[in-house]
Order: structure tokens, then C-alpha cells, then sequence
């Protein structure tokens, strides 16, 4: 029952990494399509703020991919202790 909830949990948290990329994906195309007509407006501030959103994009990016490796870590370890705990109760 352990594993089988623990299964869930991480493929939510999964789940919700996958939904944050996909509206970081269109916060992306968004920005750009910004920049782009700022740059076709000659306005400066337009590109300096698009730019800082791309970069703020970027980091949540490495943030997701930091999680993504923390879980899957958390994970193996997660399934050798309950198969330990099994092993025990038998």
C-alpha cells in the first residue's frame, strides 16, 4: 500500500513539473513575440524587460530540472527502504 501511494505522489509531482514547462513554454513564445515588436518599435525598456522575463524563464527552468533530479533521487531511495521494510515484515 506504501509503494503504491508513495507511485502516486511522485507521479503528480511529475505531473505538475509538466504543466509548469508547458506554461513556461508559452511565457517563452510570448516574450519573444514582445521582444520582437519592440525591437520593431525601436523601444529599449520593451527588450530590456523581455529580456529579463526569458531570463527569468531560463532559471525556472534549471529550478524544474533541479527537481526533477532531487525526486528521482528521492525516489530510488524511497523504493529501497520499502522494500527493506517488506523484507522485514515477512
Amino acid at each position: 500500500m506504501k509503494k503504491l501511494l508513495n507511485d502516486i505522489y511522485y507521479e503528480q509531482k511529475a505531473t505538475n513539473r509538466q504543466l509548469q514547462r508547458l506554461s513556461n513554454i508559452a511565457l517563452i513564445g510570448i516574450l519573444m513575440w514582445l521582444s520582437k515588436n519592440a525591437k520593431d518599435k525601436g523601444d529599449e525598456l520593451g527588450k530590456k524587460l523581455c529580456k529579463a522575463g526569458l531570463a527569468l524563464a531560463i532559471v525556472a527552468e534549471g529550478v524544474l530540472m533541479v527537481s526533477d533530479i532531487w525526486d528521482y533521487r528521492s525516489k530510488s531511495i524511497s523504493k529501497q527502504l520499502i522494500e527493506v521494510e517488506e523484507k522485514k515484515d515477512m
